[in-house]
């Protein structure tokens, strides 16, 4: 062999020594970086189940909340109208009561100026 030949040969054979001292630890720290990854999805998994089955029943009560909110929307806005009309009933009414009552003050005034004058 020749000098160079095999001055390659070992350079080669010292730098794939080399690589492969290197590539172990990282190949480890890849596979314990990928099962962390994947525990961790594992875990995220379970807390997503467990938060479904707590959350699902929440849901259901908010639901039944929002549901009686909206019938009691529904009789407030119905017996508010029924209030408007009654207050323009009672409007009407006292409009014409005041009437009345005005007409009957004037003549009762007018008949006491009538009588003063006449004594």
């Amino acid at each position: 062999m020749e000098p160079t030949t095999a001055v390659m040969q070992q350079s080669i054979h010292t730098l794939t020594t080399v690589v492969w001292i290197l590539l172990i630890p990282i190949g480890l720290l890849l596979v314990a970086v990928l099962a962390k990854v994947l525990f961790i999805l594992n875990d995220l998994g379970q807390f997503v189940s467990l938060a479904q089955y707590e959350v699902y029943p929440l849901l259901k009560d908010v639901r039944q909340i929002v549901h009686r909110a909206d019938t009691m929307t529904h009789k407030v806005e119905a017996q508010t109208e029924k209030m408007i009309d009654s207050a323009n009933k009672l409007k009407k009414s006292s409009s014409t009561i005041f009437g009345g009552v005005t007409t009957g003050l004037g003549l009762v005034l007018g008949a006491m100026k009538k009588n003063k004058k006449e004594k």
